[in-house]
Protein backbone atom coordinates (compact mmCIF):
# COMPACT_ATOMS: atom_id res chain seq x y z
CA UNK A 1 0.00 0.00 0.00
CA UNK A 2 1.49 3.33 -1.55
CA UNK A 3 1.47 6.09 1.62
CA UNK A 4 0.39 9.77 1.83
CA UNK A 5 4.40 10.20 1.75
CA UNK A 6 5.49 8.11 -0.63
CA UNK A 7 2.37 9.72 -3.22
CA UNK A 8 3.38 13.05 -2.93
CA UNK A 9 7.43 11.87 -3.26
CA UNK A 10 5.98 10.06 -6.91
CA UNK A 11 3.60 13.32 -7.50
CA UNK A 12 6.99 15.65 -7.11
CA UNK A 13 9.64 13.29 -9.00
CA UNK A 14 7.00 13.60 -11.84
CA UNK A 15 6.91 17.34 -11.91
CA UNK A 16 10.51 17.54 -11.94
CA UNK A 17 10.68 15.41 -14.30
CA UNK A 18 8.03 17.50 -16.55
CA UNK A 19 9.89 20.49 -15.95
CA UNK A 20 13.06 19.13 -16.93
CA UNK A 21 12.11 18.12 -20.37
CA UNK A 22 10.24 21.25 -20.94
CA UNK A 23 12.92 22.73 -20.35
CA UNK A 24 15.27 21.35 -22.93
CA UNK A 25 12.00 21.66 -25.44
CA UNK A 26 12.38 25.50 -24.43
CA UNK A 27 15.58 25.90 -25.84
CA UNK A 28 16.18 27.48 -29.27
CA UNK A 29 13.90 27.15 -32.19
CA UNK A 30 11.67 24.53 -30.48
CA UNK A 31 10.24 27.62 -27.62
CA UNK A 32 7.36 27.30 -28.93
CA UNK A 33 7.13 23.99 -28.65
CA UNK A 34 6.89 25.43 -24.74
CA UNK A 35 3.57 27.56 -25.32
CA UNK A 36 1.62 24.96 -27.36
CA UNK A 37 2.29 22.51 -24.03
CA UNK A 38 1.27 25.25 -22.23
CA UNK A 39 -1.81 25.90 -23.88
CA UNK A 40 -2.38 21.69 -23.37
CA UNK A 41 -1.83 22.44 -19.53
CA UNK A 42 -4.83 25.22 -19.99
CA UNK A 43 -7.11 22.89 -21.86
CA UNK A 44 -6.59 19.56 -20.02
CA UNK A 45 -9.19 18.15 -18.07
CA UNK A 46 -7.61 19.38 -15.16
CA UNK A 47 -6.34 22.42 -16.23
CA UNK A 48 -2.98 23.44 -14.32
CA UNK A 49 -2.37 27.12 -14.75
CA UNK A 50 0.50 27.57 -12.87
CA UNK A 51 2.46 25.07 -14.75
CA UNK A 52 1.24 26.93 -17.77
CA UNK A 53 2.56 30.22 -16.48
CA UNK A 54 6.36 28.68 -16.24
CA UNK A 55 6.20 27.17 -19.46
CA UNK A 56 4.85 30.63 -21.03
CA UNK A 57 7.57 32.43 -19.10
CA UNK A 58 10.53 30.11 -20.92
CA UNK A 59 9.00 30.28 -23.57
CA UNK A 60 8.77 34.17 -23.09
CA UNK A 61 12.52 33.95 -22.47
CA UNK A 62 13.56 32.05 -25.43
CA UNK A 63 12.14 34.51 -28.17
CA UNK A 64 8.67 32.83 -28.56
CA UNK A 65 6.71 36.09 -28.19
CA UNK A 66 3.66 34.10 -28.40
CA UNK A 67 4.63 32.69 -24.90
CA UNK A 68 5.06 36.37 -23.59
CA UNK A 69 1.43 37.01 -24.87
CA UNK A 70 0.28 33.87 -23.13
CA UNK A 71 1.68 34.60 -20.27
CA UNK A 72 0.49 38.36 -20.13
CA UNK A 73 -3.07 37.03 -20.16
CA UNK A 74 -2.52 34.87 -17.01
CA UNK A 75 -0.91 37.56 -15.34
CA UNK A 76 -3.48 39.99 -16.47
CA UNK A 77 -6.31 37.50 -14.98
CA UNK A 78 -4.27 36.28 -12.35
CA UNK A 79 -4.57 32.80 -12.82
CA UNK A 80 -1.16 30.49 -12.33
CA UNK A 81 0.73 33.57 -11.30
CA UNK A 82 -0.35 36.92 -9.30
CA UNK A 83 -2.15 39.22 -10.74
CA UNK A 84 -0.46 42.41 -12.18
CA UNK A 85 -2.09 44.37 -15.13
CA UNK A 86 0.88 46.58 -15.45
CA UNK A 87 3.37 43.26 -15.52
CA UNK A 88 0.56 42.40 -18.91
CA UNK A 89 0.96 45.02 -20.59
CA UNK A 90 4.63 45.27 -20.29
CA UNK A 91 4.11 41.52 -21.74
CA UNK A 92 2.04 42.26 -24.03
CA UNK A 93 4.19 45.19 -25.31
CA UNK A 94 6.86 42.77 -25.43
CA UNK A 95 5.34 40.70 -27.43
CA UNK A 96 3.85 43.21 -29.61
CA UNK A 97 7.27 45.18 -30.36
CA UNK A 98 8.09 41.25 -31.47
CA UNK A 99 5.96 41.10 -33.96
CA UNK A 100 3.05 39.37 -32.19
CA UNK A 101 0.00 40.28 -33.48
CA UNK A 102 -2.31 38.98 -30.69
CA UNK A 103 0.09 40.86 -28.14
CA UNK A 104 -0.95 44.03 -29.73
CA UNK A 105 -4.31 43.46 -30.05
CA UNK A 106 -4.50 42.24 -26.64
CA UNK A 107 -2.63 45.44 -25.53
CA UNK A 108 -5.06 47.76 -26.98
CA UNK A 109 -8.20 45.94 -25.67
CA UNK A 110 -6.45 46.55 -21.46
CA UNK A 111 -6.00 50.44 -22.66
CA UNK A 112 -9.19 50.49 -23.49
CA UNK A 113 -10.83 48.61 -21.00
CA UNK A 114 -9.13 48.63 -17.43
CA UNK A 115 -9.86 50.82 -15.26
CA UNK A 116 -6.58 51.62 -13.53
CA UNK A 117 -4.98 52.58 -17.33
CA UNK A 118 -6.05 55.85 -18.28
CA UNK A 119 -5.43 56.08 -21.65
CA UNK A 120 -6.98 58.03 -24.94
CA UNK A 121 -8.21 56.02 -27.57
CA UNK A 122 -5.23 56.86 -30.20
CA UNK A 123 -2.82 54.70 -28.53
CA UNK A 124 -5.04 51.48 -28.89
CA UNK A 125 -6.10 52.54 -32.03
CA UNK A 126 -1.76 52.65 -33.18
CA UNK A 127 -2.17 49.13 -31.28
CA UNK A 128 -5.02 47.79 -33.77
CA UNK A 129 -3.79 49.20 -36.74
CA UNK A 130 -0.51 47.04 -36.10
CA UNK A 131 -2.56 43.84 -35.21
CA UNK A 132 -4.25 44.59 -38.14
CA UNK A 133 -1.18 44.75 -40.55
CA UNK A 134 0.09 41.48 -38.82
CA UNK A 135 -2.79 39.99 -40.67
CA UNK A 136 -5.30 39.51 -37.34
CA UNK A 137 -8.68 40.34 -38.42
CA UNK A 138 -9.56 41.77 -34.87
CA UNK A 139 -7.54 44.07 -34.40
CA UNK A 140 -8.68 45.07 -38.15
CA UNK A 141 -12.08 45.37 -36.63
CA UNK A 142 -11.18 46.90 -33.39
CA UNK A 143 -9.12 49.79 -35.00
CA UNK A 144 -12.51 50.27 -37.28
CA UNK A 145 -14.59 50.64 -34.10
CA UNK A 146 -12.55 53.22 -32.78
CA UNK A 147 -12.67 55.00 -35.62
CA UNK A 148 -16.29 54.93 -36.80
CA UNK A 149 -17.18 55.72 -32.69
CA UNK A 150 -14.95 58.72 -32.39
CA UNK A 151 -15.63 59.95 -35.44
CA UNK A 152 -17.99 62.93 -35.05
CA UNK A 153 -17.62 64.65 -38.22
CA UNK A 154 -17.91 61.37 -40.49
CA UNK A 155 -14.56 62.23 -41.92
CA UNK A 156 -12.96 58.59 -41.08
CA UNK A 157 -16.29 56.61 -41.98
CA UNK A 158 -14.12 55.55 -45.42
CA UNK A 159 -11.58 54.14 -43.40
CA UNK A 160 -13.58 52.55 -41.05
CA UNK A 161 -15.29 50.74 -43.89
CA UNK A 162 -11.88 49.93 -45.66
CA UNK A 163 -10.95 47.94 -42.24
CA UNK A 164 -14.19 46.17 -41.75
CA UNK A 165 -14.25 45.18 -45.13
CA UNK A 166 -10.83 43.91 -44.66
CA UNK A 167 -11.52 42.24 -41.54
CA UNK A 168 -15.06 40.57 -43.39
CA UNK A 169 -12.61 39.31 -46.04
CA UNK A 170 -10.20 38.09 -43.53
CA UNK A 171 -12.82 35.96 -41.95
CA UNK A 172 -14.69 37.91 -39.47
CA UNK A 173 -18.28 37.78 -39.31
CA UNK A 174 -18.82 41.34 -37.78
CA UNK A 175 -16.65 43.07 -39.63
CA UNK A 176 -19.37 42.02 -42.49
CA UNK A 177 -21.94 42.75 -40.64
CA UNK A 178 -20.67 46.42 -39.81
CA UNK A 179 -19.68 47.06 -43.26
CA UNK A 180 -23.24 46.32 -44.32
CA UNK A 181 -24.03 48.52 -41.97
CA UNK A 182 -22.41 51.29 -43.50
CA UNK A 183 -23.24 50.40 -46.87
CA UNK A 184 -26.66 50.38 -46.24
CA UNK A 185 -26.57 54.09 -44.49
CA UNK A 186 -23.89 55.77 -46.74
CA UNK A 187 -21.50 56.11 -44.44
CA UNK A 188 -18.14 56.76 -45.76
CA UNK A 189 -19.38 55.57 -48.91
CA UNK A 190 -22.42 55.89 -51.17
CA UNK A 191 -25.47 53.84 -50.10
CA UNK A 192 -25.90 50.56 -51.69
CA UNK A 193 -28.30 48.17 -50.52
CA UNK A 194 -27.44 45.41 -52.57
CA UNK A 195 -23.70 45.08 -51.36
CA UNK A 196 -25.17 45.97 -48.13
CA UNK A 197 -27.37 43.08 -48.58
CA UNK A 198 -24.58 40.66 -49.49
CA UNK A 199 -22.99 41.26 -46.13
CA UNK A 200 -25.70 40.61 -44.49
CA UNK A 201 -25.92 37.65 -46.05
CA UNK A 202 -22.29 36.63 -45.29
CA UNK A 203 -22.51 37.50 -41.36
CA UNK A 204 -25.52 35.44 -41.01
CA UNK A 205 -24.62 32.53 -42.88
CA UNK A 206 -21.35 32.49 -40.98
CA UNK A 207 -22.98 32.84 -37.21
CA UNK A 208 -23.30 36.51 -37.10
CA UNK A 209 -26.95 36.65 -35.46
CA UNK A 210 -26.84 40.50 -36.10
CA UNK A 211 -26.35 39.31 -40.03
CA UNK A 212 -29.35 37.40 -39.92
CA UNK A 213 -31.80 40.36 -38.23
CA UNK A 214 -30.63 43.64 -40.64
CA UNK A 215 -31.16 41.05 -43.94
CA UNK A 216 -34.20 40.72 -42.31
CA UNK A 217 -35.03 44.40 -42.28
CA UNK A 218 -33.99 44.95 -45.92
CA UNK A 219 -36.59 42.21 -46.91
CA UNK A 220 -39.98 43.52 -44.84
CA UNK A 221 -38.31 46.89 -46.36
CA UNK A 222 -38.12 45.76 -49.66
CA UNK A 223 -41.89 44.87 -50.59
CA UNK A 224 -45.07 43.93 -48.63
CA UNK A 225 -44.96 40.71 -50.60
CA UNK A 226 -45.98 37.37 -48.65
CA UNK A 227 -42.72 35.83 -49.75
CA UNK A 228 -40.44 38.78 -48.78
CA UNK A 229 -42.67 39.15 -45.55
CA UNK A 230 -42.12 35.45 -44.82
CA UNK A 231 -38.29 35.83 -45.90
CA UNK A 232 -37.90 38.50 -42.75
CA UNK A 233 -39.51 36.59 -40.32
CA UNK A 234 -37.47 33.60 -40.82
CA UNK A 235 -34.54 35.87 -40.76
CA UNK A 236 -35.56 37.41 -37.36
CA UNK A 237 -36.20 34.09 -36.16
CA UNK A 238 -33.10 32.98 -36.92
CA UNK A 239 -31.13 36.11 -35.39
CA UNK A 240 -33.26 35.70 -32.66
CA UNK A 241 -32.79 32.39 -31.88
CA UNK A 242 -28.86 32.91 -32.02
CA UNK A 243 -28.97 35.67 -29.31
CA UNK A 244 -29.62 39.11 -31.29
CA UNK A 245 -32.58 40.71 -29.44
CA UNK A 246 -33.08 42.96 -31.92
CA UNK A 247 -34.29 40.17 -34.11
CA UNK A 248 -36.54 38.97 -30.88
CA UNK A 249 -38.26 42.45 -30.91
CA UNK A 250 -38.79 42.85 -35.03
CA UNK A 251 -40.36 38.83 -34.71
CA UNK A 252 -42.33 39.75 -32.05
CA UNK A 253 -43.86 42.61 -33.79
CA UNK A 254 -44.55 40.14 -36.54
CA UNK A 255 -46.37 38.11 -34.48
CA UNK A 256 -48.56 40.52 -32.54
CA UNK A 257 -50.26 41.84 -35.99
CA UNK A 258 -49.77 38.53 -38.02
CA UNK A 259 -47.77 39.65 -40.38
CA UNK A 260 -45.45 37.29 -42.48
CA UNK A 261 -46.82 34.62 -39.97
CA UNK A 262 -50.03 33.65 -37.95
CA UNK A 263 -51.12 35.82 -35.21
CA UNK A 264 -49.54 34.97 -32.12
CA UNK A 265 -49.33 37.70 -29.32
CA UNK A 266 -48.82 35.61 -26.18
CA UNK A 267 -45.53 34.31 -28.01
CA UNK A 268 -45.15 38.17 -28.70
CA UNK A 269 -45.30 39.57 -25.56
CA UNK A 270 -42.79 37.01 -24.20
CA UNK A 271 -40.33 38.04 -26.94
CA UNK A 272 -40.78 41.39 -25.81
CA UNK A 273 -40.04 40.71 -21.96
CA UNK A 274 -37.05 38.62 -22.70
CA UNK A 275 -35.46 41.34 -25.08
CA UNK A 276 -36.58 43.49 -21.46
CA UNK A 277 -35.06 41.60 -19.04
CA UNK A 278 -31.47 41.47 -21.07
CA UNK A 279 -31.68 45.27 -21.70
CA UNK A 280 -32.56 46.39 -25.04
CA UNK A 281 -34.25 49.53 -24.59
CA UNK A 282 -36.76 48.53 -27.64
CA UNK A 283 -37.86 45.45 -26.40
CA UNK A 284 -38.89 47.52 -22.78
CA UNK A 285 -40.58 49.95 -25.04
CA UNK A 286 -42.93 48.05 -26.68
CA UNK A 287 -43.30 45.01 -23.49
CA UNK A 288 -44.81 48.71 -21.62
CA UNK A 289 -46.91 49.64 -24.65
CA UNK A 290 -48.29 46.24 -23.92
CA UNK A 291 -48.50 46.55 -20.35
CA UNK A 292 -50.08 49.75 -20.14
CA UNK A 293 -53.42 48.28 -21.87
CA UNK A 294 -53.69 45.23 -19.20
CA UNK A 295 -56.06 45.95 -16.40
CA UNK A 296 -53.87 46.07 -13.08
CA UNK A 297 -50.23 46.07 -15.43
CA UNK A 298 -50.70 49.79 -16.03
CA UNK A 299 -48.05 50.94 -13.73
CA UNK A 300 -45.81 48.70 -14.72
CA UNK A 301 -46.27 49.05 -18.11
CA UNK A 302 -45.67 53.16 -17.32
CA UNK A 303 -42.54 52.79 -15.07
CA UNK A 304 -41.36 50.85 -18.21
CA UNK A 305 -42.23 53.54 -20.91
CA UNK A 306 -40.41 55.95 -18.26
CA UNK A 307 -37.27 53.93 -18.45
CA UNK A 308 -37.09 53.29 -21.93
CA UNK A 309 -37.59 56.84 -22.83
CA UNK A 310 -34.60 57.85 -20.27
CA UNK A 311 -32.65 55.22 -21.82
CA UNK A 312 -33.10 57.54 -24.97
CA UNK A 313 -36.23 55.91 -26.87
CA UNK A 314 -38.23 59.04 -28.04
CA UNK A 315 -40.98 57.34 -29.45
CA UNK A 316 -41.52 55.71 -25.80
CA UNK A 317 -41.02 59.68 -24.57
CA UNK A 318 -44.47 60.42 -26.53
CA UNK A 319 -45.97 57.57 -25.19
CA UNK A 320 -45.40 58.62 -21.68
CA UNK A 321 -46.70 62.14 -22.41
CA UNK A 322 -49.76 60.27 -24.22
CA UNK A 323 -51.02 58.72 -20.97
CA UNK A 324 -49.98 61.72 -18.80
CA UNK A 325 -52.10 63.90 -21.56
CA UNK A 326 -54.74 61.14 -20.45
CA UNK A 327 -54.52 62.01 -16.90
CA UNK A 328 -54.90 65.45 -17.21
CA UNK A 329 -51.56 65.96 -15.55
CA UNK A 330 -50.50 69.87 -15.99
CA UNK A 331 -48.84 70.54 -19.49
CA UNK A 332 -45.34 71.77 -17.73
CA UNK A 333 -44.84 67.86 -16.60
CA UNK A 334 -45.95 66.74 -20.53
CA UNK A 335 -43.63 69.10 -21.96
CA UNK A 336 -40.41 67.47 -21.61
CA UNK A 337 -41.22 64.16 -22.65
CA UNK A 338 -42.70 65.55 -25.75
CA UNK A 339 -39.50 68.08 -26.16
CA UNK A 340 -36.95 64.73 -26.12
CA UNK A 341 -39.48 62.72 -28.18
CA UNK A 342 -39.73 65.50 -30.75
CA UNK A 343 -35.91 65.94 -30.34
CA UNK A 344 -35.65 62.09 -31.60
CA UNK A 345 -37.74 62.29 -34.66
CA UNK A 346 -41.41 61.95 -33.42
CA UNK A 347 -42.98 64.35 -35.83
CA UNK A 348 -46.49 63.90 -33.76
CA UNK A 349 -44.94 65.16 -30.49
CA UNK A 350 -43.76 68.12 -32.11
CA UNK A 351 -47.12 68.95 -33.53
CA UNK A 352 -48.12 68.99 -29.40
CA UNK A 353 -45.55 71.52 -28.08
Amino acid sequence: MITLREKLALSLLLILSWVSVSHAVCKGPAAKQCVSEGISLLRASEPDPAGAAVLFERACKAGAMSGCTALGLLTEQGEGTTKNVAKAMTLFELACDGGDAQGCLNLGHTLMTTSQVKEVPERALKLFMRACELKLMGGCYNAALILRDEDTDQSNAKEALRLFTLACNGGDMQGCFNAGVQHAEGEGTTQNLGKAKALFEKACAGGDPSGCTNLGVLYEKQSQSTKTLKKAYALYKQGCDKGDMLGCVNLALMLEVGRGTTKDEARAHALFKTACEQQLVAGCWRLGRRLIRIPGREAMGEQLLEGACAEGQPSSCFDVAQRLRKKKVDKKRIRPYLLRACTGGVKDACKRL
